[in-house]
């Protein structure tokens, strides 16, 4: 059985002491796992995507890793 997976991120609304972070997480509906991507200094997210077989594909830049 597939479960249907729901992805939420987070383009720019986590900003940390003048610093953006790229954050994701997985719920269904109840919580599965959160990550956050990068390193100390400006980190973004430009798309994210999942397959059919529920593979998560996330695009970004990450800076100061």
């Amino acid at each position: 059985m597939i479960r249907k997976l729901f992805v939420l991120t987070f383009f720019i609304s986590l900003q940390i002491f003048f610093s953006k972070e790229f954050f994701a997480q997985s719920l269904d509906p109840e919580f599965i796992w959160a990550n956050n991507f990068g390193g100390i200094d400006n980190d973004g997210s430009f798309d994210i995507v999942a397959d059919h077989s529920g593979n998560i594909i996330a695009a970004g830049s990450f800076a100061n890793t």
